[in-house]
């Protein structure tokens, strides 16, 4: 009988102790993996810095490492927020490269994601011409060709006409779907100096918000161009000498950046214009701003740009002003009217 007992027991301890592990293997749910910058397919120069982002993602737990490969060796880890790595192509061979990324999470799952590059040999790009004939000068900064003038086209590259909005009442009535642009002061020769101001959904022309490399939002941009994501911009300002964790914070940012982007001298700009040395070549203008109740401001003082980026209601912008040389990232509201300035596909 107590042989029989015990027996019983045993039984109704291993089934427990089963059952006990089922449970606790069911509870761990893997982490997700997902390469989100640079896109799938992207063709990349060779020689440009190439920051790796990550998205990983734990349920039921947490995160505690991302690696990161090049047709599956090794460049580096992330332990922490934000999941990213910088990868030079300087000395990598023309053709397609897997790009991975491995998660791992605090129980020892993992997921893994892949995608697939084109480094390519370094392109040339002259002038630009939009649809209503306006012709922009270029220039590279680091992989990047930028236009080099604040963007002035009145049309789509379709040809649809972008509705002109003068009046600060009608201004006033715009909603953050609505597309419109205008002149600052509602001039002409503002116009030929610092180029249009555009709304976010003029700028984007009914695309989707990116934060990807690139954008891919044409928007108001020629053919072949497009819109910016915040992420581009970050490039650019990391080509001149910001960090990463700097170009990731909000505000005034930097310390030289802006004034590597601003055009030289006070014809423009209002004195002191600090720092100025356009040594980018970007040629920044003062151009100003729109504000959402159809205020002019800041024309000769500050210059703004839109990003294809949102953030909730907002958009991402950038500006630099006279006072300082360094670069401002802000969300700000989507009926502002800020310039534009279109990247190379």
């Amino acid at each position: 009988m107590k042989t029989s007992v015990v027996a019983s027991a045993m039984q109704r301890f291993s089934l427990l102790l089963i059952l006990i592990i089922l449970l606790s293997c069911e509870k761990n749910q893997p982490p997700t993996c997902t390469i989100v910058a640079p896109a799938d397919d992207t063709e990349i120069e060779i020689g440009e810095t190439v920051i790796i982002s990550v998205i990983p993602d734990d349920s039921d737990g947490s995160i505690t490492e991302v690696r990161f490969y090049i047709n599956d060796i090794g460049l580096g880890s992330a332990s922490s927020y934000p999941y990213k790595y910088p990868w030079n192509t300087s000395d990598v061979e023309m053709g397609s490269h897997t790009i991975g990324a491995t998660v791992k999470d605090n129980n020892g799952a993992s997921a893994t994601d892949e995608i697939v590059v084109l480094i390519i040999e370094e392109r040339i790009i002259g002038p630009v011409t939009d649809v209503n004939g306006n012709v922009y000068q270029t220039v590279k900064i680091g992989t990047q060709w930028w236009m080099a003038e604040n963007l002035k086209t009145t049309h789509y590259a379709d040809g649809t006409a972008i509705p002109l909005v003068e009046s600060s009442s009608a201004w006033n009535e715009l909603s953050v779907s609505d597309k419109a642009y205008c002149w600052n002061y509602n001039s002409n020769k503002n116009m030929d100096i610092y180029g249009g101001l555009y709304t976010w959904a003029a700028a984007m022309n009914g695309a989707a918000s990116s934060h990807s490399f690139p954008s891919g939002v044409q928007g108001v941009c020629p053919d072949g161009w497009h819109l910016p994501s915040d992420y581009e911009w970050q490039k650019l300002e990391m080509f001149l000498g910001m960090s990463l964790a700097e170009a990731e914070k909000n505000g005034w940012r930097g310390t030289d950046e802006g004034g590597k982007l601003k055009e030289v001298g006070t014809v423009h700009w209002t004195s002191p214009n600090k720092g100025a040395t356009n040594a980018s070549g970007f040629t920044a203008r003062p151009g100003g701003y729109r504000g959402s109740h159809g205020s002019f401001n800041d024309v000769g003082y500050s210059g703004s740009w839109w990003s294809s980026t949102d953030n909730s209601m907002s958009a991402w912008y950038r500006a630099v002003d006279n006072y300082s040389s360094d670069v401002y990232r802000i969300g700000y509201n989507k009926n502002f009217a800020f310039s534009v300035r279109c990247v190379r596909d």
